[in-house]
């Protein structure tokens, strides 16, 4: 089905600044990297959206799907199953195969109870029909890699240790993990949830692709008072500690050199009177990254400010995509829907666009990644709506484009570029593949 014109809202012209830009392990000045590197779907002449399973069922409860890529039918599922003689089903991944004469692979079993299906990532591994999972729960923490034909065919289980510290009552505490493919090998960022004071702080580790071994690890540090003479009155007059971060996601491309990471921060800062935080600051911020020989070139370019508030207001959905040219950053409130901001990042000039008033599909909107740009889309009753984001010159004069129709749709998720899990209200999804957004 081609896409159909909806409709059209004007609005003003968004903000154009220079972001902040803070160097990791690499240089910020001057920097020499080219767009970032989309690997492309197979082109086709279809038509724009193609439905490629109609009814995906598998197991109980079908949580996640990631597509091969390309115009292949094959597939991994996250689903709910039973185990022989089991009386409670638990997640486990299954293979949707690409052609009748594939290879069985036998469906792994996570020993997960349903209710952890949000922390299982699926990522595409660079091999056809290869699969990563991350399982990143409060009792475990794990890497898998999987074959077609084969199942896990490596794994590291022990990862519950990294980073090495941390856990406790005060900040880092918990952490967030990513994993990360650059140039197809796997590496795993950890995020910590907050932070006692300016300096931010991840840890990324690689590994053996073929073991899953861990091989090395580094401390990605940016410290706003790491060239004061002295950094504890540096960090003492910037008087305020990050309460808060939520990941956004990472690229969805396993071949990509040069990865990004999206991620909100909220900083607390106290009055000089060490009184209680009662001015909050939500920051958006994308982490650049490359792996050269020597060892992380990364970059953190930070957007200030998106809102300042006096209370504590909980971020909702963050999510992020990318076009060869820049970087997209939606991040919601959980408190009220429509308050929300979009952001373009400009990965070669540092520039940035960001709308607040003007989002497209407001309260309702997410993020979509295609094979060679990015999308807002939304489920508007039986209707598929996408919004193309890769004409900054457009923003915030939004067109809105009705894609496909299904009856019952509920909601939908990413499965993989280019392609959308929706689901409906009989609980048997629906798998279709987006090649273009044509007006």
């Amino acid at each position: 089905m081609s896409p159909r014109r909806r409709s059209s809202v004007p609005g003003p012209a968004p903000a154009r600044l220079v972001l902040s830009c803070a160097a990791g392990l690499g240089a910020c000045e001057s920097d020499p990297r080219g767009p970032l590197d989309l690997s492309e779907v197979d082109a086709t002449d279809q038509a724009c959206v193609s439905v490629v399973h109609d009814r995906l069922e598998l197991g109980e409860a079908v949580h996640a799907y990631l597509a091969d890529g390309g115009s292949t039918t094959g597939g991994w599922a996250l689903i709910s199953a039973y185990k022989q003689n089991a009386t409670e089903p638990e997640l486990a991944i299954a293979r949707v195969p690409a052609s009748a004469d594939e290879d069985e692979t036998a469906t792994v079993f996570l020993d997960l109870a349903p209710s952890f299906a949000d922390q299982v990532e699926l990522r595409a591994g660079v091999a056809k029909r290869s699969l990563w999972v991350l399982l990143d729960t409060p009792a475990t923490v794990a890497l898998l890699a999987l074959e077609v034909g084969e199942g896990v065919v490596a794994s590291n289980l022990e990862l519950d240790s990294f980073p090495a510290f941390g856990g406790g009552s005060g900040c880092p505490g918990d952490w967030q993990r990513e994993l990360l493919l650059i140039e197809g090998r796997p590496y795993l960022l950890a995020m910590p949830e907050c932070v006692d004071g300016p300096e931010l702080a991840f840890e990324l580790a690689t590994f053996d692709p073929e073991t899953l071994d861990a091989l090395t690890s580094w401390t990605l540090s940016f410290d706003p008072c790491a060239l004061s003479s002295d950094p504890e009155l540096c960090a003492a007059e910037l008087n305020y500690t990050i309460e808060d971060i939520i990941s956004a996601g990472t690229t969805r491309f396993p071949a990509a050199s040069r990865v990004s990471v999206g991620f909100s921060q909220v900083r607390a800062f106290t009055d000089p009177f060490g009184a209680t935080p009662d001015i909050r600051s939500t920051d958006l911020s994308v982490l650049d990254l490359r792996m050269p020989q020597s060892g992380p070139d990364a970059r953190l370019l930070t957007f200030r400010a998106v809102w300042v508030q006096s209370d504590s207001v909980p971020l909702g959905l963050v999510e992020m995509s990318q076009d060869p040219y820049s970087i997209q950053l939606h991040a919601r409130s959980a408190a009220l829907s429509t308050d929300e901001a979009l952001l373009r990042v400009d990965t070669i000039s540092d520039d940035y666009l960001q709308t607040l008033e003007f989002v497209p599909s407001p309260g309702r909107g997410r993020l979509v990644q295609l094979a060679s740009e990015s999308a807002m889309m939304t489920a508007d009753e039986d209707n598929l709506l996408a919004i193309p984001l890769i004409d900054a010159e457009s923003w915030p004069r939004w067109t809105e484009l009705e894609l496909h129709t299904l009856e019952g749709m509920t909601g939908f998720e990413q499965a993989g570029v280019g392609h959308l899990l929706l689901h409906r209200s009989d609980d048997v999804p629906q798998v279709i593949r987006v090649d273009c957004i044509d007006g």
